[in-house]
């Protein structure tokens, strides 16, 4: 039977040198963009730049440049999902909710309800 994925890594990094772990991080950190922006929020006490970037990716969905945006619900929660991942703050995960949720209001306001009712009662 295969031992779990997490074991081997305890062993495996239990086993490397402070230098090795040194060479680790740095590789995860140019390989992964999700690692270097957890890394940009962990070593900043400013996570406004990476949360704006997010914000703006929002903001592309329901009201981009040009036409009318997409204006999709998974595409825009993806986006916060993506955030989460690297957040270290839970102030900006709530934040990124609340404006994913004030864009969705605004479009709505915008270009009116175009959701399919198409029960009858």
């Amino acid at each position: 039977m295969k031992k779990s994925v997490k074991t081997e890594l305890n062993r495996y990094l239990k086993d490397l040198g402070k230098k090795e772990l040194e060479n680790e991080v740095k590789k995860l950190y140019s390989k992964f963009k999700d690692v270097k922006k957890y890394y940009e929020l962990e070593l900043s006490q400013d996570t406004t730049a990476v949360l704006n970037e997010f914000k703006e990716k929002i903001k592309q969905e329901y009201f981009p440049k040009r036409g009318f945006g997409r204006a999709s619900n998974q595409a825009s929660r993806k986006v916060v999902s993506d955030f989460k991942k690297i957040s270290i703050f839970n102030k900006d995960i709530i934040e990124l909710l609340l404006y994913r949720t004030d864009m969705m209001i605004e479009n709505t306001k915008t270009y009116g309800d175009i959701t399919n009712h198409s029960t009858t009662h």
